[in-house]
């Protein structure tokens, strides 16, 4: 059976207007087309429909139950539709976009703002976590978008560079390297570093740049979350080598912070997402958003 769109609006427009002349003007076509196109569908259907007099048309039973049912069945389709091209507009649209901790707390929260704005009919489902937790997440498809720092190794994702993110020392500010102007990584020997544990992106390309310097420290505690690393400096545990856009002294304002230089390391804030999955046109418009929003940072 092959039924089509166009044979069910003109027998609906017959049904409604009780007569090929009106519904031929109504859907634009000829009387003499209208008529064949109806015709065509009591042939596939294999019943009469309409019942032909030179003064009137009426339904038959199979007729009304066609029409009564068509009507629900098109106006449906015409609300999905109708959602699916707004949908296309990029004006309606729920986006997943996981992030990670240090990103989130520093600049998501205006650039969010800023979707509200530009993206007023766009819903943003934000989660934060571990870089490593990000990337497994966008891979396995329950995030549309991912934001990390210091991972270079993604071959399997589309990576896209957003900004630059150099890593500072923080230390409390009784302590002999916050009385120094500029702090080099040699300056580090010796001290007790509290770190970002394994799930932060920028975990291993700190403790290689270490190597790299032959600076020689001893790291007591690997944690998970920024803030906690703070915590533990406040408490007097030794130092941190953190990036910038993860610390946030205004909880402790008993610690300060300090660019590392000669040389100064980099970690690289990217977006990432499957190369293999298109993104919906609500996420499209976010991903551009966000990276015109990374490039006024830069």
């Amino acid at each position: 059976m092959n039924i089509t769109f166009r044979q069910l609006r003109a027998f609906l427009a017959v049904a409604d207007l009780g007569g090929f002349t009106r519904a031929a003007t109504a859907i634009g076509l000829s009387q003499s087309a209208t008529s064949i196109t109806v015709r065509e569908l009591e042939e596939a259907l294999g019943v009469r429909l309409l019942d032909r007099t030179t003064r009137q048309v009426r339904l038959t039973d199979a007729g009304s139950m066609l029409a009564a049912t068509s009507t629900r069945l098109i106006a449906e389709l015409d609300v999905c539709l109708h959602e699916i091209r707004d949908i296309g507009a990029q004006r309606k649209g729920r986006v997943t976009l996981a992030c990670v901790p240090s990103v989130m707390s520093s600049l998501m929260p205006d650039w969010v703002r800023a979707a509200q704005v530009r993206l007023p009919h766009v819903q943003v489902t934000l989660c934060d976590d571990s870089a490593t937790e990000v990337l497994r997440r966008v891979r396995l498809g329950e995030m549309e978008i991912g934001i990390i720092g210091g991972i270079d190794d993604t071959p399997d994702l589309h990576c896209s560079p957003l900004l630059q993110d150099p890593m500072y020392l923080v230390c409390k500010r009784d302590h002999r390297l916050a009385r120094k102007r500029n702090v080099r990584w040699s300056d580090l020997g010796g001290e007790k570093v509290v770190m970002l544990g394994s799930t932060s992106g920028s975990h291993e390309m700190i403790r290689r740049h270490l190597v790299e310097q032959k600076v020689k420290v001893e790291i007591v505690l690997e944690l998970a979350q920024p803030n906690s690393v703070l915590g533990m400096l406040d408490a007097g545990m030794g130092i941190s080598i953190m990036p910038l856009l993860a610390i946030s002294t205004t909880q402790h304002p008993g610690l300060v912070s300090k660019p590392l230089g000669h040389p100064e390391l980099l970690r690289s804030i990217v977006a990432v997402r499957r190369p293999d999955r298109s993104l919906s046109p609500a996420a499209d418009a976010l991903w551009q958003l966000i990276h015109e929003l990374a490039c006024q940072l830069a």
